[in-house]
């Protein structure tokens, strides 16, 4: 008999627990003498039919997270409680959405201008400003956010300084500016760094060299923010254009937090002076291990995908790995909302017995690493999904959905949404993304990098009430993973069951040999490793040789699971990189044959031990 999970249903509203939870973020405090403290939201959207704002240039977004960064580093500061509440900015569609998504309406909108001119006309929070030049100094705006984060400053431009503070004393007003009597008029911050003078004619290099010698002990964990190299089309991988605009989303919470930003192409090219520097940022001994890296490392687009994105691989020491963030926005506000105080509450999955007469599959939907995705395309598959559901039960088949730990404490709302929605639809379940923890190739971690890295997951896996994870490793990694590292989980049994992505994905996994699984016994639980099947959709355009099975139709995806061998225990990784959508599954799902049975990750745990408990392997 494998283990059963419950859970009671919902009782209420699934909006219910998200209202409980954002009252700790909508309402941070009730300050003195006045009413509770609500949310601002900063409009630096494009101009549109129902916005004025015009949107934020490049220089203007960079202050404005900046000040959302420091405003929202702490709750009820002087500069919230001067605006009226925490700070959130809109930057696209998606951050609309999520205001809906959990009831949020803002007591106010602030055109960008009127909201830097209160941040920097609040002295106790925001102590000075950092003067750049945006066009020669673009490649260093990572370093920049990280250099506002420990100097509790803000990166202005010369103009956006004279815009802000004309002359004649105070910030410039603006017709939505708050205008608060009782409190005196302060004097715009001082100049209290002067980039453009002592970092003239530096590189990104030596920036950030010069951060790591003097700023790094001030830091938590590092962030990789591309400033403007168009990396996919280049045709010097080395050498890409710098032809973009940079993507400043995640500035805020690189200032809220601390994070160590930067960007060097070449950073994991052995033999380069970025790699050697690298290599020193690895082994600084201010971050935990495993190293969190976040934004993005899309340096070395090579066939048709990047190379470090996983971090593992780019030094020596083995010990990165990657919290994809890149574009994802307002984590400086979504993590004023405590960590949930007890694990997530997932939808039911009862035992399932094993019948040899049945194909039994799982079907996960992948890219939950990745926060940005979380942010935007899956949210939207989400309420896809639910509308689905409503209109008909019968076709609500269970659904896994990939889904980070992170959000536990940069967006704990979001996972509170993301729940409830699966409680909405009864069908919904959830598990760890690669490799759990964060993003990378975990059998490359030196032995004491591997177990922080167990231990951390493990506990991801508690908070979210889940068993399995999806993990990546090289393809010429598998049997030292199996013999190494994946035991390691079967110590304390949380996590049971792993399905595992290979690099490059089109080649088989030896290992495995013809069956879906295998199952690793030597400690105190067996843990089951499920063999590689990763499905991208019918898109084959670009795609790499020998990569044709994980291009199906849905007809031929369903037409494979079909002609599976009766009593197979197997599962479908669903990723987007050919186009792959929520109709491409049920599609598929619409086209399977009465004798397969979809079924959730941890009954598919389950159901390969029933199965090799009868001597099958």
């Amino acid at each position: 008999m494998g283990q059963q999970r419950t859970a009671p249903r919902a009782t209420s509203a699934p909006v219910l627990s998200v209202l409980l939870a954002m009252s700790a973020l909508c309402v941070v405090c009730v300050c003195a003498g006045g009413p509770p403290q609500s949310v601002v939201a900063v409009d630096c959207r494009a101009s549109t039919s129902s916005s004025s704002a015009g949107g934020c240039d490049s220089p203007t977004a960079l202050a404005v997270q900046a000040c959302a960064g420091l405003m929202n580093r702490t709750p009820n500061n002087t500069l919230a409680r001067a605006i009226g509440g925490a700070c959130y900015v809109l930057n696209d569609d998606a951050d609309s959405d999520w205001l809906d998504n959990l009831e949020i309406v803002p007591i106010k909108t602030l055109r960008p201008k009127d909201f830097l001119s209160a941040c920097l006309s609040n002295g106790q929070v925001v102590k000075g400003y950092i003067k750049y030049n945006y066009t020669a100094q673009q490649k260093i705006l990572p370093n920049l956010l990280t250099l506002a984060a420990v100097l509790d400053a803000v990166p202005l431009e010369e103009a956006l300084v004279r815009a802000l503070t004309p002359p004649g004393g105070g910030a410039a007003a603006g017709p939505q500016q708050p205008q608060h009597p009782q409190q005196p008029q302060q004097p715009p911050p001082p100049l209290i760094f002067d980039a453009v003078e002592k970092f003239d004619g530096w590189s990104a290099h030596d920036v950030t060299a010069y951060m790591l010698a003097t700023h790094a002990h001030a830091c938590t964990t590092l962030a990789m923010m591309n400033p403007g190299y168009d990396t996919t089309h280049a045709a010097r991988a080395w050498e890409p254009p710098f032809t973009l605009a940079p993507n400043l989303a995640l500035g805020d919470y690189v200032v809220k937090a601390r994070l160590f930003a930067f960007y060097m192409v070449n950073a994991c090219i052995v033999g380069t002076k970025e790699h050697a520097l690298m290599k020193q940022i690895a082994a600084d001994k201010t971050w935990s291990r495993p190293v969190r890296v976040f934004g993005y490392n899309d340096a070395w687009f090579v066939a048709g995908g990047f190379l470090f994105e996983a971090q593992t691989t780019c030094v020596p020491g083995h010990n990165l790995g990657a919290v994809a963030s890149a574009g994802t926005s307002n984590l400086s506000f979504f993590s004023l909302a405590p960590p949930p105080a007890a694990p997530l509450a997932p939808n039911p999955d009862p035992h399932v017995p094993f019948n040899a007469s049945r194909t039994y599959v799982a079907l996960i939907v992948g890219d939950g690493d990745n926060l940005e995705y979380l942010q935007h395309t899956r949210m939207q598959w989400m309420r896809d999904r639910v509308g689905r559901c409503a209109a008909d039960a019968a076709t609500c088949f269970p659904l896994v959905w990939s889904i980070s730990g992170h959000p536990l404490y940069v967006a704990p709302p979001w996972l509170q949404w993301y729940y409830a929605q699966a409680r909405a639809t009864g069908r919904d379940y959830f598990t760890l993304p690669p490799m759990g923890y964060v993003m990378s190739y975990p059998s490359m971690f030196p032995a004491d990098v591997q177990a922080a890295a167990v231990a951390a997951l493990e506990e991801q896996a508690r908070m979210l009430a889940v068993d399995t994870t999806v993990s990546w490793e090289w393809f010429y990694d598998w049997a030292r993973g199996f013999s190494h590292y994946y035991p390691r989980y079967g110590a304390a049994g949380l996590v049971r069951g792993v399905f595992a992505v290979n690099v490059p994905f089109m080649l088989p996994v030896l290992e495995f040999g013809r069956e879906s699984y295998k199952v690793l016994h030597g400690a105190a639980h067996p843990v089951v490793m499920f063999r590689p099947r990763e499905w991208r959709g019918s898109n084959s355009t670009g795609a790499p040789p020998l990569s044709k099975a994980n291009y199906l139709t849905p007809t031929e995806m369903a037409a494979e699971l079909n002609t599976d061998p009766r009593g197979t225990v197997t599962h479908i990784y669903l990723t987007s990189d050919g186009g792959a959508s929520l109709d491409t599954l049920y599609d598929m799902v619409g086209a399977l044959d009465e004798h397969v049975s979809i079924v959730s990750t941890h009954q598919l745990v389950d159901l390969a031990l029933q199965r090799s408990a009868t001597g099958v392997q």
